[in-house]
């Protein structure tokens, strides 16, 4: 007859339960690595991130002050209309064209859902943008930022964001659809991954915002208080868009799966522009 496992192996009765209780902290360390080196990958990344974009700020500095010559203003009023057309006709298409290259394909939208995104984006960023400087003003006794393109509550937001904020809003529509048709870019859609990646594409397209504005119209589009990115961007504003787009991805996601997607977006839409119409 064949003897049981545990006698086999030389153990008692009384020895196999406890060894039974050691084999998963045996384990664990094992376990544990493939997190710590997801962790370390992610940190190598942010930071290679980092330093990528401080190389950009620093080109663009350099085109801009040594270069151009430039000596900032801020915008005249009069000409917000003639910035925000620019601003449309050149980030609109390149928008949209870099999520198709994403995608490897011309990305089709579904209208409701696209207004959706565009008013719970102009909404969300509008008041993120002002809680979020007031909350600095209050803990650092300075805001992290101030407009100079059509400035309302102190510099905390801008008028003109009731136009970039829903492009923007567009754009993230549209790169959702990419990280999901492209297979290489899968890894990408998961929250987590997600808000790390547009938390640093926000702080690109700042800095390219900024020298776009600069470079046409001698005027930052925003200034930020910390100089590390030139003032373009800074990684100060990496948590709390971290923290805001997580809230706002989750937000989108509940508010997708609802009916009348169009009359939430436009609804959304309008109590953005009341909002930003009610500040000082």
């Amino acid at each position: 007859m064949a003897r049981p496992r545990w006698e086999a192996q030389g153990e008692t009765p009384f020895i196999r339960p406890l060894t039974r209780r050691l084999e998963p902290a045996l384990r664990r360390p094992t376990a544990a690595w493939p997190r710590a080196r997801l962790v370390l990958r992610v940190l190598s990344g942010l930071l290679l991130a980092y330093v990528l974009l401080k190389a950009l700020s620093a080109a663009g500095g350099w085109l801009l002050w040594e270069v151009l010559d430039i000596t900032p203003t801020p915008l005249p009023a009069e000409r917000n209309a003639v910035f925000l057309t620019s601003f449309l006709l050149v980030f609109a298409p390149v928008l949209y064209l870099s999520t198709c290259a994403l995608a490897r394909r011309f990305l089709r939208p579904r209208v409701d859902t696209l207004v959706l995104y565009m008013g719970t984006t102009c909404l969300c960023a509008t008041l993120g943008e002002v809680g979020t400087d007031t909350l600095c003003v209050a803990l650092l006794k300075r805001p992290l930022w101030l407009y100079h393109v059509w400035p309302v509550n102190h510099g905390y937001t801008s008028a003109a964001g009731l136009v970039t904020w829903p492009l923007y809003g567009g754009f993230l529509y549209f790169l959702h659809q990419a990280l999901r048709a492209n297979p290489r870019l899968r890894p990408f859609n998961g929250d987590g991954a997600k808000v790390l990646l547009l938390a640093v594409d926000a702080m690109l397209l700042e800095i390219c915002l900024n020298v776009f504005s600069l470079g046409l119209f001698q005027s930052f589009f925003f200034f930020y208080f910390r100089g590390d990115l030139q003032h373009f961007s800074t990684g100060e504003i990496f948590v709390p868009y971290v923290v805001l787009g997580y809230a706002g991805l989750k937000l989108l996601a509940f508010l997708e799966r609802r009916r009348h997607r169009l009359a939430m977006g436009l609804a959304l839409q309008a109590l953005g522009i009341l909002c930003v119409l009610a500040m000082p």
